[in-house]
């Protein structure tokens, strides 16, 4: 089972998520809307009102996140969206298509 030997040795996407997640925290604090939002989401929170922006976001070890259907997707900022996606694919690949095939 070559590819899950391959698969088990490689850290690489875990350093790169943490490093990406570490990126995104920054850019969130850099981004006027977004550190706004987070905020006013912190005052809301403590001051017991959990209707405003609550309901749609949320802030998780240092990051916002918005609730959509259920999950919570962080929120990246402009910024950086091109080098996040240019950089996972980058470092990452096909990885579906890399799994899907050789599990066929």
């Amino acid at each position: 089972m070559a590819h899950v030997d391959a698969l088990s040795r490689n850290p690489v996407g875990v350093v790169m998520l943490v490093a990406q997640k570490d990126l995104v925290e920054s850019m969130q604090q850099e981004d006027d809307s977004i550190r706004a939002t987070i905020n006013q989401l912190n005052d809301e929170i403590s001051k017991g009102n959990l209707k405003g922006l609550a309901n749609d976001y949320v802030v998780e070890s240092g990051l916002l996140f918005r609730k959509v259907n259920g999950e919570n997707k962080v929120v990246v900022p402009r910024q950086c969206r091109w080098s996040l996606v240019q950089s996972f694919h980058d470092n990452n690949g096909h990885v579906n298509y890399i799994i899907r095939r050789t599990t066929v």
